[in-house]
């Protein structure tokens, strides 16, 4: 499970047999999360963790499903499986269940072919039964703790020689060349 705070800039890797992870409450902190996430990720009730500055991105190989009773999730969900908005399977039930609408402050992606199953319905069809408020935040979350411990090159263009430094010896070593 996700600790109880997230502090600075954090990677979770939730491995194991299964590997599932269930959120079933808000962690609490400002830092910023990336949770890999092995198996399914099951999100058993809202998950409203962020501010202006930070947030949780997860990284799914399973399903990814949220339940019904859920009604707000403040992340990016990346999967590898398919993103069921109702329930695990919604899309193969003969009716779709009803539930409250779903405000996703973030992004859904699906690194697969399976196509996020969008699976909520709701008694008054005048209003959207999910809500995705596209986050801009998570692409410069991204940025920095990917991008924190990378190396920059670059290419020096002239006929300038590279300065070069005699070898340091260790005493007692034998030396090569004179």
């Amino acid at each position: 499970s996700l600790p109880a705070t997230i502090a600075d800039q954090t990677v979770y890797f939730v491995t194991g047999v299964p590997g599932d992870l269930t959120i079933t409450s808000t962690p609490s902190g400002s830092g910023t999360a990336i949770v890999f996430v092995e198996g399914q990720l099951n999100f058993n009730s809202n998950y409203t963790y962020g501010t202006a500055t930070s947030g949780t991105t997860f990284v799914v190989r399973g399903n990814i499903n949220i339940d019904p009773a859920v009604t707000q999730i403040n992340a990016v969900l990346i999967s590898s499986g398919t993103i069921f908005t109702a329930g695990a399977g919604c899309a193969r039930n003969s009716a779709p269940p009803s539930a409250s609408a779903l405000t996703i402050s973030g992004s859904l992606v699906s690194l697969s072919s399976n196509p996020i199953m969008f699976c909520r319905t709701r008694t008054d069809n005048s209003q959207p039964a999910e809500i995705i408020i596209h986050q801009p935040k998570y692409l410069v979350i991204l940025k920095t703790i990917f991008s924190a411990t990378l190396q920059k090159w670059s290419e020096i263009a002239g006929n300038e020689p590279i300065p070069t430094q005699a070898p340091a010896t260790v005493p007692g070593a034998p030396t090569i060349g004179t």
